[in-house]
């Protein structure tokens, strides 16, 4: 797979995201193996909850910059040494990619923050330098990862939604903290093998279809049974 052409992209994160990385990161790159209802097999437990299978997110409005802004602590990369992106893509045009962290974010704990408001993704280990511009957007969106192997053969380009991957396969776990809702563990996997982890700090998640329709059904008859009652 020839790597995929991305937009030349980073900003401000929030305390408590940095205090779980410094606190957990070799708790996170041990990681357990659970069993099979995860949709991977990585789980950190700890301060996180299992997998809950997010595919999109939305930004969340975050006070400290007030602004509509994902704040991410990069925790592992397996990468290391190839060409490879981290980043973000909208739901609705899933081919352009919006990188975040690359091999150029390799030596030393990486803070970024993304700007949905402005469009801006800042390197704040960098002193705040602009690293990419994109659309500015408020609509869903989801987390990929691509790796360049010396075998283009075996190039990897991953989506957090399962159908986007070839073979539909879920290579992504979303981990969501316990004490903290708007705090994500992205983690990516491929044969057993965690190749990125990224706190993720202010976003919501999704409900999946199904998910939405069964709330929004439950909403119709709980209403229905409020008219016959009166």
């Amino acid at each position: 797979m020839a790597s995929p052409t991305l937009s030349p992209t980073r900003q401000p994160r929030s305390r408590s995201a940095l205090q779980l990385v410094a606190g957990l990161l070799s708790l996170l790159l041990g990681g357990t193996v659970a069993g099979s209802a995860q949709a991977i097999s990585f789980s950190p437990g700890g301060l996180f909850a299992p997998d809950d299978g997010t595919e999109l997110f939305l930004p969340r409005f975050h006070p400290e910059p007030s602004c509509h802004c994902a704040l991410i602590n990069e925790v592992g990369d397996a990468a290391t040494g190839l060409t490879h992106e981290w980043g973000i893509y909208f739901a609705d045009d899933p081919a352009t990619l919006i990188p975040i962290l690359d091999q150029t974010d390799d030596t030393g704990p990486q803070q970024v923050g993304v700007d949905f408001d402005s469009g801006i993704i800042y390197d704040r280990d960098s002193g705040g330098v602009v690293e990419t511009l994109f659309a500015p957007s408020l609509d869903a969106f989801g987390f990929y990862l691509f790796i360049d192997y010396p075998d283009p053969t075996a190039d990897l380009l991953a989506y957090s939604e399962p159908g986007l991957n070839a073979g539909s396969l879920d290579l992504a776990g979303t981990f969501p903290t316990l004490d903290n809702d708007s705090i994500y563990l992205i983690a990516f996997e491929v044969d057993q093998q965690v190749l990125a982890l990224e706190l993720v700090d202010s976003v919501t998640p999704v409900p999946e279809p199904t998910t939405a329709l069964l709330f929004a059904s439950g909403l119709l008859l709980a209403g229905a049974s409020r008219r016959r009652d009166r």
